[in-house]
């Protein structure tokens, strides 16, 4: 069978953080699996989501799925899923999730993915790096996403930092 591995890498909006990834997920497999977890919520994702789809063409097989990523998760081989911050926030929102049940569902999926042997390099933003605004539901997201990330870090073989395109390796050997 696989190898499993489990890449974390984080960063802020626009960090450069994604086109790292996909580099780093292609040096894995020929054509790995980019699961997307975004839907078209107005025109600027629409195109967002349209430039990602040219922008991947043929060098990925793109499965799009906004809530059952373990049903999305391919047998074998190499996963990128971008982004764990839009799926926290689709589980919340358009599921209705509890925090302590998004949490159990990050852990099924890292389960899962240990258990398929895949390799799996999750993205997500930092968002917790400036001061919040007092909307108690903002602290509520940022909660339960930064519990993921903390799950994230403790299960991972890599983490990684991106600043302005700069990957920084916190966590296990460079790859």
């Amino acid at each position: 069978m696989g190898r499993s591995e489990l890449t974390f890498i984080s960063g802020g909006a626009r960090s450069g953080k994604s086109a790292w990834a996909e580099h780093l997920v292609l040096t894995q497999a020929e054509h790995p699996v980019y699961l997307a977890t975004a839907s078209v919520t107005d025109a600027e994702m629409e195109a967002r989501i349209s430039k990602h789809r040219e922008d991947r063409n043929s060098r990925f097989r793109l499965i799009e799925e906004q809530t059952d990523l373990i049903k999305a998760l391919p047998k074998q081989g190499a996963v990128l899923l971008d982004c764990l911050t839009i799926w926290t926030a689709n589980l919340l929102y358009q599921q209705h999730n509890s925090e302590h049940d998004v949490i159990d569902a990050v852990k099924a999926l890292l389960d899962e993915a240990r258990r398929r042997e895949l390799m799996l390099t999750i993205v997500s933003n930092d968002v917790n790096e400036s001061v919040l605004p007092r909307a108690e539901e903002v602290h509520r997201y940022v909660r339960v996403l930064e519990a993921a990330h903390w799950q994230l870090v403790k299960r991972a073989d890599h983490v990684y930092q991106v600043q302005a395109g700069m990957p920084v390796c916190w966590k296990g050997s460079p790859l």
